[in-house]
């Protein structure tokens, strides 16, 4: 056996051996260095050929509709547990899903991987056959959304295409194929459009508008004209006419670096819709995400169209009630270095919890009636209180997550409500 420095045995041999090495590597070091050679680190060991990545948990059909001869990739993200149960879900289908499908699938797993949102979504791109190339840079792309976005009067005489021929594509063949194939909930749609697709989700809420129940809209292309008006005037006001319930959830954006014509047209939109009082019609949020332009606010967007679109609603709850709830909930069986304990406290407005995997500072929780709480900013964690109905004592808290068995949990202290 070789004998140095690091060896199992080790001696005087050993340590002149050292000595020398020592000394070579630095003369050689000395050489290359005067020489202007830089030793290079050993090349990591790889595949030689490229690998395709793709997107987990996701896959691609493609469709044509009979109603206007164009063919679609319909991309499908599927929520965690889809493949593991037999539940239905709500869907967000997105407009221009070569462009923003990506961006609003990984934005959803991030949100959800925290609990933010309330509930799990499968998420539909709607896109155009051009694999490999960047959208906004491809004329093939640009010219194939303008016959689906662009207004039937922009359209050629006699033309199968036009906002009017998609949306009855959407509705007779893309919903109906998509709500085949996969488990949803056909009462709980949504829709994303951004720009010439936002002017097309506009003509969607002002023509049919049950064929959502909620509404993304950014930046939308409002200023498209006819005859000198601007055509979602006579959209919105022939639907006000004949309608006095206007059935969805709406959130519209726009960027704080929008060009004048886009910011003013939105903002006239939004508040036409708020001077109908429209029965039935949220008007979740008008937002102007500053230090953003046209495309770039699509980033922040997808976040807080998620949020508000899918925020849970609060009630309001009597304070003798809210205070029936306070003390330490555990497990009646704790594992052993594991902290499972849920501490209440009334701060005399609210209830705050100290949720045992999550940082100080104590979290509100916020009622959606007088038994049920959600955690603000963390929707989708669901506290439910067992309440004996004679005595109105809460007798166990289930505490419910996405991608976790229920947690079921006794007051430790105190053994009654103060």
């Amino acid at each position: 056996m070789p004998t140095g420095e690091g060896s199992p045995t080790r001696g005087a041999t050993g340590s002149t051996m050292s000595l020398y090495q020592r000394l070579g590597r630095a003369l050689l070091a000395l050489f290359l260095g005067c020489a202007g050679i830089q030793s290079l680190p050993a090349q990591a060991q790889g595949t030689v050929a490229p690998q395709a990545i793709s997107l987990p948990d996701a896959e691609r059909r493609v469709v044509t509709c009979p109603s206007n001869g164009t063919t679609y990739y319909v991309d499908v993200a599927f929520p965690q547990d889809y493949a593991a149960s037999s539940k239905r879900y709500p869907v967000l289908y997105v407009l221009d899903g070569n462009a923003w499908f990506t961006l609003a699938t990984e934005t959803y797993r991030l949100l959800q991987q925290n609990w933010i949102l309330p509930e799990e979504l499968i998420i539909v791109g709607i896109g155009y056959p051009i694999d490999g190339k960047y959208p906004w840079g491809n004329q093939e792309y640009l010219t194939i959304r303008r016959t689906d976005f662009w207004p039937k009067e922009y359209q050629r005489p006699g033309s199968r295409s036009g906002d009017a021929a998609f949306l009855r594509c959407l509705r007779e063949e893309l919903i109906p194929f998509t709500e085949r194939t996969y488990r949803t909930i056909p009462t709980n749609r949504a829709i994303f459009g951004h720009s010439l697709s936002g002017l097309f989700s506009v003509y969607v809420l002002t023509h049919e508008p049950e064929t959502f129940q909620r509404y993304a809209i950014g930046s939308p292309a409002l200023y498209y004209k006819l005859s000198g008006i601007e055509l979602w005037q006579p959209w919105e006001s022939d639907y006000a006419s004949t309608h006095r319930r206007l059935p969805a959830k709406v959130y519209m954006y726009v960027g704080g670096d929008e060009t004048e014509e886009v910011t003013r047209t939105a903002t006239q939109f939004w508040q036409r819709l708020q001077s109908r009082h429209y029965d039935g019609l949220n008007l979740v949020d008008f937002a102007t995400l500053q230090n953003e332009g046209h495309f770039s606010e699509n980033v922040s967007a997808f976040e807080h169209a998620l949020r508000s679109l899918y925020a849970r609603s609060s009630s309001v709850v009597p304070v003798e009630v809210l205070k029936r709830y306070v003390g330490e909930w555990a497990p009646a069986v704790t594992q052993q270095g594991v902290n499972s304990t849920y501490g209440i406290k009334f701060d005399g407005a609210r209830l705050m919890v100290d949720v045992p995997y999550e940082s100080p500072p104590p979290r509100e929780m916020v009622p959606t009636s007088e038994t049920s709480f959600f955690i603000k900013n963390r929707s989708g964690i669901e506290l439910r209180f067992s309440v004996d109905p004679g005595s109105h004592v809460p007798s166990e808290l289930t505490v419910t997550m996405a991608r976790r068995a229920p947690l079921r949990l006794q007051r430790s202290q105190p053994k009654s409500p103060k």
